[in-house]
């Protein structure tokens, strides 16, 4: 069951449009907060349910090279008629730094083990 976030007024009240879908696939991404709040129905059924018909007020673009995403979409942002993009990284600042660190951490490490294996080798 979906709640959405049209009302109606009825007898009883201000009341939120609902409506049951049935299940016919799962995809994970491996986010928690993409994978417990995120449905994908077909564009029609979602402006039926949302009541914004011949509309859309968001889509998804993908990039063949994740490198260029903030660039495609400061440019989306810049020359698109009141558009407002996002790219991943953007969206995820916490998880791209906790993987640049991850990665400076990992490196550090590296070192230390090839100064510590170069300092306890045999000398001939």
């Amino acid at each position: 069951m979906v709640v959405a976030p049209v009302f109606k007024v009825t007898a009883a009240g201000t009341v939120p449009k609902v409506a049951t879908f049935k299940v016919a696939g799962v995809f994970e991404a491996g986010h928690v907060r993409i994978d417990s709040g995120f449905a994908y129905v077909s564009l029609a059924t979602a402006q039926e349910l949302f009541e914004m018909p011949n509309q859309a007020n968001g889509m998804s673009i993908r990039v063949d090279d994740v490198e260029t995403a903030g660039r495609v979409a400061d440019d989306l942002q810049r020359n698109g008629a009141g558009f407002w993009a996002r790219d991943f990284m953007a969206m995820n600042r916490n998880l791209a730094t906790a993987l640049k660190i991850e990665k400076f951490m990992m490196f550090i490490i590296l070192i230390l083990i090839v100064m510590v294996a170069a300092l306890i080798s045999p000398r001939p």
